[in-house]
């Protein structure tokens, strides 16, 4: 005859056995899914990347296509101002890709290139268009007079105009503003400065 107490003990015994695979079981699990979840993460971040790689090497191999438009940003620093010059673009341009374009235009930066659109930008330490300097130019016979310069797109400073004003008439204060150069922002205030400096 078998006593209460064995029994009981085997009862226990078997409870605690079976506690124990099931918290076993759990913490396998727990980790299991873990593990998936990083191997699946590491597999999306791969994934990832390799979509960003194919773009990459996508926008470099894109061609312009036919009736593209060029677009021509001149940064000018000086004043810090953009013109921007559009253009179709030719049969020179048509179905390069970004390193051949890179090539046609070495002075330029390549901001963005799609198959309907080029956008270069380069940055000109100088003054746009819009802007003027009145100087002084000396006429190789000895003889300096009040000048007009304007700045043509590439940022050149060119000789305008030369009045027929002396250097000698003006005040002293205002001939070393001269010999540095004055610049001014469109015709209306270019007037204004050269009405000072009038016979």
């Amino acid at each position: 005859m078998k006593s209460p107490n064995g029994s009981s003990m085997r009862r226990k015994g078997i409870g605690v056995g079976v506690a124990l695979i099931v918290i076993f079981g759990l913490i396998l699990g727990y980790l299991s899914a873990d593990l998936f979840s990083k191997i699946q993460d590491s597999r999306d971040a791969s994934k990832g990347r390799n979509i960003a790689e194919v773009a990459r090497v996508s926008a470099t191999d894109m061609g312009l296509g036919e009736n593209a438009t060029i677009y021509y940003n001149r940064v000018y620093t000086k004043c810090n101002e953009v013109s921007t010059e559009q253009k179709v673009a030719d049969n020179t341009n048509i179905g390069k890709n970004k390193n051949q374009l890179s090539e046609i235009y070495s002075e330029w930066n390549i901001v963005e290139l799609t198959s309907d659109k080029l956008v270069l930008q380069k940055n000109i330490d100088s003054y746009s268009p819009d802007y003027y300097k009145v100087g002084t130019h000396d006429d190789g016979q000895g003889h300096i007079f009040v000048a007009v310069y304007t700045y043509n797109i590439e940022g050149m400073e060119v000789l305008d105009n030369i009045t027929s004003t002396p250097i000698e008439l003006v005040y002293s204060g205002e001939r070393e503003k001269l010999e540095g150069g004055i610049i001014v922002k469109g015709e209306e205030n270019l007037y204004e400065l050269l009405e000072n400096y009038d016979e």
